[in-house]
């Protein structure tokens, strides 16, 4: 099933993964070796480490320091109770008096390739194949090699079971002389047949396979013929991943496992970041709710945010109930308009006027004069009231919502009904009308009008005369009313998707 609606690094175990081809073999082993695997830390992890490398001390046939330390033992580590450095101090008189000392009959005579697996499968199970492969390719002398291209090993692995195939290619002209087992080693495994495979037993053209158990640990397999040898070891069993009830994610985040078990009603929430889930067996334990965000739209003046990519890859899917809506965020509201411009100033008062009275009547020569006496005052207007403050600004444009995201599901066809992409619906799980495909952000509401401006001041009053002085100036007019409130800005486009 591949649904295509366009729109806390959890992993099994973080050790690198090395596979090994015969294209690549020198450069992976290379980068494999490229720092030491043996190291004072990585062998007293633990009792199985320990005793491990101790074996492998036993089965080894190192003919000098540098022999070892090519194995991916580091230079400070001490073996067979040789002194540190030991490239100054290798004596193989020494190095065979130790296993004589330390070691049984059976880890001396013990397969090294396969004491070499599980050496490093102690200390990560994850390298432990890539191990074995870049242990037979580069110790092997040349002579074993030529020998060992009669000799074809292959493994088929189950969930439940390990078939082990050891077959005999024919060179040219070859009439007989078909391998024979000198040993067959099996570790990590329990096989049923074994004795298809015993000393002395030959390899024919048409295949020995031998039927064994998978067990929690990862199996290898070493086979000794007259005509060389070959082995193989299964991929490691990792442990199965429990998904918690609840995930918010901060950054992007990548699931992978060979088993993946999410809780029963979990709900993981992308906040605009990708996810990925990748397992060879997904189990829901129960519904489970993916979405892109958990607020509807931002609360900020601000575009809504885009939603990540989402991808889901199960080889097998159990459980019923995944939901997946990757819509986008809806956007911020518009900003205010800005305040409305101030009213207009009041007229100025208008000043009282000065009064005359004649007070000496028709005498001549001095009637004019008296008559210019000012007798009192009169008149005068206070200032006018200000204008009315102008209309508030309109609001800004509301801001878009953010895009929808890709969701890529990729399972086996008989699980497609029980998984639903959510399209045509938005954040708020109403349904929108989005052509049929996962909706984008909604865009924000417009900002409010802005506030009226305020009133105009009041004009002032006229000054005094010199006669007059003593009056008082006019009343300042009336502070205009605030002006009405400004219009709502438009809407912010609702978010197309995302390409």
């Amino acid at each position: 099933m591949r649904i295509l609606s366009r729109g806390l690094v959890l992993v099994g175990t973080i050790f690198p993964v090395y596979t090994v081809s015969a294209q690549t073999s020198a450069s992976v082993c290379t980068a494999f070796l490229s720092k030491p695997i043996f190291t004072n830390s990585t062998i007293k992890s633990s009792t199985t480490s320990r005793d491990s490398f101790k074996r492998l001390q036993c089965a080894s046939n190192w003919k000098s320091a540098q022999e070892a330390q090519a194995a991916g033992i580091e230079a400070t580590i001490p073996i067979f109770d040789l002194p540190v450095p030991f490239t100054a101090n290798w004596n193989q008189q020494k190095v065979e008096q130790w296993k004589s000392a330390n070691c049984t009959n059976e880890e001396k005579n013990s397969a090294s390739n396969l004491s070499y697996y599980s050496a490093v499968y102690a200390i990560d199970p994850i390298t432990a194949k890539a191990a074995l492969e870049c242990f037979d390719r580069g110790f092997k002398v040349d002579a074993d090699v030529a020998q060992a291209s009669a000799l074809r090993c292959t493994l088929t692995e189950t969930q439940s079971a390990y078939v082990f195939e050891a077959r005999w290619r024919r060179t040219a002209g070859e009439t007989g002389n078909p391998p024979q087992v000198v040993s067959f080693t099996p570790v990590n495994t329990n096989c049923l047949d074994a004795g298809s495979l015993a000393k002395g037993k030959f390899i024919s053209e048409g295949g020995v396979p031998v039927l064994c158990t998978a067990t929690e640990k990862a199996a290898a397999f070493a086979l000794t013929t007259t005509r060389g040898g070959c082995s193989a070891s299964a991929a490691v069993r990792l442990p199965k991943l429990q998904i918690p009830k609840e995930i918010i994610l901060s950054e992007p985040l990548f699931i992978s496992g060979q088993e993946v078990e999410i809780a029963a009603n979990a709900r993981i929430i992308t906040n605009g970041f990708p996810l990925t889930i990748r397992a060879d067996k997904l189990n829901l334990l129960g519904p489970l709710k993916i979405v892109s965000f958990d607020s509807i739209a931002v609360t900020t003046s601000i575009a809504g945010k885009f939603a990540g990519n989402i991808q889901i890859t199960a080889s097998e899917f159990l459980g019923q109930g995944l939901t997946i809506l990757n819509a986008g965020q809806g956007g911020g509201a518009g900003l205010t308009g800005q305040k409305g411009p101030q009213g207009s100033y009041g007229g100025p008062g208008v000043g009282r006027t000065t009064t005359q009275t004649s007070v000496c009547g028709n005498i001549p020569f001095i009637s004019n004069v008296c008559n210019l006496v000012p007798t009192g005052c009169a008149g005068g207007q206070d200032g006018g009231s200000g204008g009315q403050g102008g209309a508030g600004y309109p609001g800004t444009s509301g801001f878009p919502g953010g895009g929808a995201g890709d969701v890529t599901i990729d399972v086996p066809f008989d699980a497609r009904k029980y998984i639903s992409v959510l399209t045509n619906v938005g954040l708020d799980g109403q349904p929108r009308q989005c052509g049929g495909q996962i909706c984008g952000g909604l865009g924000g509401p417009g900002g409010p009008g802005g506030p009226g401006g305020d009133g105009g001041t009041g004009g002032p009053g006229a000054p005094g005369t010199s006669y007059c002085g003593g009056t008082n100036a006019g009343q300042s007019g009336a502070v205009g009313p605030a002006g009405p409130q400004g219009p709502r800005g438009t809407d912010g486009p609702n978010a197309g998707v995302r390409g």
